[in-house]
């Protein structure tokens, strides 16, 4: 009895053990295959990331670009990831994406219609016999960000005294580190180029950089502070925007109105067909302004909006321009841009040509001034210190007070002040403003003292230029000042019309030309450069540029403004960002 009760219990105890082994089977087969799935799925998530990563470096590089993945492997992981672009609007299947990153008008996808700016990309990814489909949408972005003032695809040449330096913004203006780079990875010498003669300086407060492995790729000649010199550095691509592409799709747009001299002010989105040529200022109003042609300016541009220009663009003058589509881009030429000294004599010339009274006094000023520059190349200092001699009566003339000297025949007294009082009877405007404060300057410098007094000697001593150095040329010669004389020698190239005083530029600059900055010219913001090849060589000073390359001349200043270069591009080009990501 008592066996046959062992015999039941120990068959159900077998019973329980062998369902307990069942269950722990099942279960470890099932944690098995959740363990597969859940590796499998991770797999697919990290070839969808890597594929909507490697099409965003594709249109960082080339916003137009739609050739796609066609199973796409890694070589870190199984699998791969494919992406088809349907740009023609038919034939829509649902895996096909659709990039209108560079487009006007909004395209049709297979998921609705595509906004301009935007770009709808279907992923596929396949792995261990599993498939994924991800919907990701992406935007023009933030654009480039890089800690480079100067960003070039061709060779950099600096001359004479060279600063960059860098800040965050003009409402934190804390000191970053800048530097220069180029993209050329040609295995050659003199990429990168400053040249210094002796008391000139290059301060650089970034590193200088060049993807060329070459190790004479980068020369520095003379005194020179860097954040150092690196060859062999990686390639950083910069956007592509089709500047062409962009004006030509705003044709339609109104033709702007431009005055002859005096300010033209840009108030809506304007086109312009043909080359633009103004001996003025230029006030943007909010407002783009698309030129189909080169685009010169001998004067100040300010306001807010940005220049698109399809050939070269010159500008002569201070410009401060404010974007107002968030892209912090002033300018983007497809052909050369050069930033020159203010043309003082180009803007005189040109108001003289309906006023026949102010050419007569320009050309007579100019005759004297050409006296004045022949005495200080040709004779000594100690002729110069000579009062009431030849070169202290050219300065009466220019200046005032030649009451007091013997007047040269032929030559009005006062003349700079002449020229003040008659341009100050043109239109009005910024540069026409600028024009009478450096002729007031320029009146008050060289006028007399009414003998030999020397406050403005102490004055222009103690770093004063203004009003309280009037009389400075007089005070010297009448004191026989051998020591201070040099330094206003030193100064007397601004004499000429042409160097009526130094200019600046504020904003980023882009081109696909080469691009050239003359002497005393300040640029605020960042120079980016991606060369056409296709695009002619210029001739700036004594250097021939190919498309990409930059040359900055003696006396240029570059400040990098880091918050308008994190934001630069960012109108239909450049680094996008991710605004939709749906697992279908």
């Amino acid at each position: 009895m008592r066996r046959g009760f062992a015999l039941v219990v120990v068959l159900l105890a077998s019973l329980a053990l062998f369902s307990l082994a069942k269950v722990l089977v099942l279960l470890s087969h099932s944690e098995a295959f959740r363990s597969r799935h859940y590796y499998q799925r991770n797999k697919l998530r990290y070839l969808v990331e890597s594929a909507v990563a490697d099409a965003r470096s594709q249109l960082l590089l080339q916003p137009d670009w739609q050739a796609g993945f066609h199973q796409k492997a890694l070589s870190s992981i199984p699998g791969h990831y494919s992406l088809v672009f349907n740009q023609t609007g038919s034939n829509l299947q649902p895996t096909d994406s659709v990039n209108n990153l560079s487009g006007a008008a909004a395209m049709a996808g297979p998921r609705g219609q595509v906004p301009p700016g935007m770009v709808d990309l279907l992923v596929v990814a396949q792995a261990g016999g599993l498939e994924s489909r991800v919907r990701v949408i992406l935007k023009a972005g933030t654009g480039i960000v890089s800690n480079h003032s100067i960003h070039a695809s061709g060779n950099i040449k600096m001359k004479g005294n060279v600063r960059i330096s860098g800040i965050e913004s003009l409402e934190n203006p804390v000191p970053v580190a800048t530097g220069v780079f180029s993209g050329t990875s040609e295995n050659v010498a003199d990429i990168i180029t400053w040249n210094g003669a002796p008391g000139e300086t290059a301060d650089i407060s970034g590193r200088v950089s060049t993807v060329s492995p070459n190790p004479g790729s980068i020369q520095f000649s003379g005194t020179h502070t860097t954040g150092g010199l690196q060859t062999g550095a990686a390639p950083a691509p910069v956007s592509t925007p089709d500047i062409l592409a962009t004006i030509a799709s705003h044709s339609s747009l109104p033709a702007p109105t431009f005055n002859a001299l005096g300010t033209s002010t840009v108030s809506a989105d304007s086109y312009r067909l043909g080359d633009v040529s103004l001996q003025g200022d230029l006030v943007l109003s909010d407002a783009d302004l698309y030129v189909q042609g080169d685009l010169t300016i001998n004067g100040s541009i300010s306001g807010k909006g940005s220049l698109h220009v399809s050939g070269k663009t010159t500008f002569r003058g201070d410009s401060q321009v404010l974007t107002n589509r968030g892209d912090a881009v002033a300018l983007l030429s497809h052909d050369s841009v050069r930033l020159e000294g203010f043309d003082g004599l180009e803007f005189l010339n040109a108001a003289g040509a309906s006023d026949p009274a102010l050419s007569a006094l320009l050309a007579e000023t100019q005759q004297l001034l050409g006296q004045f520059q022949d005495q200080v190349s040709n004779h000594p200092i100690n002729e110069l210190l000579t009062p009431f001699g030849l070169f202290d009566r050219i300065r009466a003339h220019l200046g005032g007070g030649i009451n007091g000297e013997a007047p040269l025949p032929g030559y009005q007294d006062s003349l700079f002040e002449k020229l003040e009082n008659r341009v100050a009877a043109l239109p009005s405007g910024a540069t026409r403003d600028f024009m009478v404060k450096r002729l007031a300057s320029l009146s008050g410098h060289l006028g007399g003292t009414g003998g030999a007094n020397d406050n403005p000697i102490s004055a222009w001593t103690a770093g004063q230029g203004g009003e309280e150095a009037n009389g400075i040329w007089d005070a010297v010669i009448n004191t026989s000042d051998g020591v201070l004389l040099p330094q206003l020698l030193a100064q007397s190239k601004r004499l000429g019309f042409d160097r009526i005083g130094s200019s600046s530029f504020s904003g980023v600059i882009y081109t696909n030309g080469a691009f050239y900055a003359s002497h005393e010219v300040d640029i605020m913001g960042a120079v980016i450069i991606n060369g056409d090849p296709t695009l002619s060589e210029i001739v700036a000073g004594s250097e021939t540029l190919s498309a990409g390359d930059i040359y900055l001349d003696d006396g240029v200043s570059l400040t990098l403004n880091q918050a308008l270069l994190s934001t630069a591009l960012a109108g239909n080009s450049g680094a996008t960002q991710i605004s939709l990501w749906l697992e279908l």
